[in-house]
């Protein structure tokens, strides 16, 4: 049986291959700009000091293509839509880490999906190099100390990132998202409920994108049995929503400006309808390794709180032991 560090540096190769395939046709420009639109308070924080930042697809195709990227999207495309665990962790990591200077500065990013994470063939092919580089005594030396030199890449505060997101306009905090450019899947529940869009939104709608990098399948499905059962997408979101996840809060449902579309006065749900109920655990272990199911469910529940309040801020779980084991 091959060692799990040799699967790791064959998936990372295998990524490799992928980005390089669809960096060499999607045009995405890095460059160095005054990331003022959205990063950056003046009045709060003075005047910003020049930083490289990822723009939207439509302002890359406007300037220089000399440097071309691909975003996860692209990725599972090309490499399949269930992305190895590690580089779920990988993405993971930079992204919170990014959401933590966007949440201190401005609010919410508001778009996070799998076409706004980006990474390029550079900064994969370091993280490989440092890997390899790492041991290269012998082949099987290399391949036990990988997984290692791979654990302590993800915990170290000073690696570089390797996934991006693309900038977009944001969410001011405590403020409402008139449009939403994501999949209806990832919609958070303020969301559904007309309630205050701020950064808490950011963190449900990336634990959606974990788990569907993780299973190959997205956590929630708005179009299921909307036929069958003559549902609307948004109720059909909902039950699911209370399956996995329990009753909503009555605050939170008195809060929302569209909640009694679907729900009473006193926070249940107008729709006369059979729950089963089941647990993320459960709905992991049918798609990732046993022994990955116990942590991934515990970090996953710290992003998917109904109430956005309870979610877990980024500087505190982009710490959690998900990552090392």
């Amino acid at each position: 049986m091959r060692p799990p560090s040799y699967t790791l540096l064959k998936n990372l190769k295998r990524i490799m291959r992928s980005i390089k395939f669809f960096a060499k046709r999607k045009r995405c420009l890095r460059t160095t700009a005054y990331d003022s639109t959205m990063y950056w308070d003046y009045e709060k924080h003075g005047e910003p000091s020049s930083r490289e930042v990822y723009l939207p697809a439509r302002v890359w195709d406007a300037l220089n293509p000399s440097e071309r990227y691909a975003s996860v999207a692209d990725l599972c495309a090309h490499a399949g839509e269930q992305l190895p665990i590690q580089i779920v962790k990988l993405i993971a990591r930079d992204i919170l880490r990014e959401l933590e200077k966007i949440h201190a500065l401005c609010g919410a990013h508001g778009d996070i999906n799998p076409n706004t994470i980006l990474l390029s063939p550079t900064d994969m092919k370091c993280l490989i190099f440092q890997l390899c580089n790492g041991s290269q005594t012998s082949l099987a030396l290399s391949e036990s100390s990988a997984g290692t030199l791979f654990d302590e890449f993800l915990a170290s505060a000073d690696s570089n990132p390797i996934f991006r997101l693309s900038a977009v306009p944001t969410v001011p905090e405590n403020g409402y998202r008139l449009t939403y450019a994501d999949s209806p899947a990832l919609h958070a529940p303020e969301y559904i409920l007309g309630g205050p869009c701020d950064s808490g939104t950011d963190i449900w709608t990336l634990g959606c994108v974990l788990f569907e990098l993780l299973t190959g399948e997205a956590l929630f499905d708005p179009d299921f049995q909307t036929v069958e059962l003559g549902l609307s997408s948004d109720e059909s979101h909902l039950i699911q929503m209370i399956e996995l996840f329990g009753t909503f809060p009555l605050n939170m449902v008195l809060s929302g400006k569209y909640s009694q579309r679907w729900f009473t006065q006193e926070g249940n749900l107008k729709i006369d309808t059979t729950y089963y109920p089941i647990s993320l655990a459960t709905v992991l272990q049918r798609k990732i390794a046993r022994r990955d199911v116990v942590g991934t469910a515990a970090f996953l529940d710290g992003l998917l709180q109904l109430q956005p309040e309870h979610r877990e801020k980024p500087k505190d779980i982009v710490n959690h032991l998900w990552f090392v084991t």
